[in-house]
């Protein structure tokens, strides 16, 4: 939803640049006498407030399914790793086996008529309705939701019935926790006699 919620962000702040720009036109024509026309940017200004609001409601419910998104990728990434990890080793170790390729269980893309919806019209009714596709997203947030809170809530247990809960099942791996992974010295290497006899002769013969 990032280029969707890139669209409805932008759309929204045109919107409330409009409205500035309406009412100040309004009320330099008020100033200059000339009521019909202040009345017409009056009107404008009211529209232009009218699609501001509206796109800010579509703004709303996709930076929430942002959100989810996130928390998903971050409750599911050393999951998916392991997947790709054991995929390569897989390839690795037969070679001429036909495996079929990683798929990925994102949503389809959001279509081309299904972002046109996204424009709101001047004449739209007072109480704005999202498009259909959005309502049924935001509808569906909290089951999603309450998936996630289950997943981050379960427990590994330890072997031994009689010790506590070794984690969580699923931790989250927050990319800002990541540590260095530890390396052990490099061994030093101690230059080549063959290399050193040469200087030593060099040396007797410059003394």
């Amino acid at each position: 939803m990032g280029r969707e919620l890139g669209y409805v962000r932008a759309s929204a702040e045109d919107a409330r640049m409009r409205v500035i720009r309406s009412e100040a036109e309004a009320e330099v024509a008020r100033k200059a006498g000339d009521g019909e026309l202040a009345a017409r940017h009056e009107q404008h200004a009211e529209r232009s407030r009218m699609l501001e609001s509206a796109y800010r409601m579509q703004q709303s419910i996709l930076a929430g399914l942002m959100d989810d998104r996130r928390a998903w990728e971050a409750a599911t990434e050393a999951q998916r790793r392991l997947a790709v990890a054991a995929d390569t080793e897989l390839r690795r170790r037969y070679p001429e086996m036909r495996i079929e390729s990683l798929r990925s269980a994102e949503p389809d893309e959001v279509t081309d008529e299904q972002r046109a919806e996204l424009d709101v019209m001047a004449d739209e009714q007072h109480e704005y309705q999202p498009p259909a596709w959005v309502r049924e997203l935001a509808e569906a947030r909290q089951a999603f939701c309450d998936k996630i809170a289950e997943r981050q809530s379960l427990m590994q247990p330890h072997e031994d019935p009689d010790y506590e809960d070794v984690g969580h099942a699923f931790p989250s791996w927050d990319p800002d926790d990541r540590g260095a992974v530890l390396q052990p010295p490099k061994p030093p290497i101690p230059p080549s006699l063959r290399l050193a006899e040469p200087e030593a002769e060099a040396g007797e013969r410059e003394l």
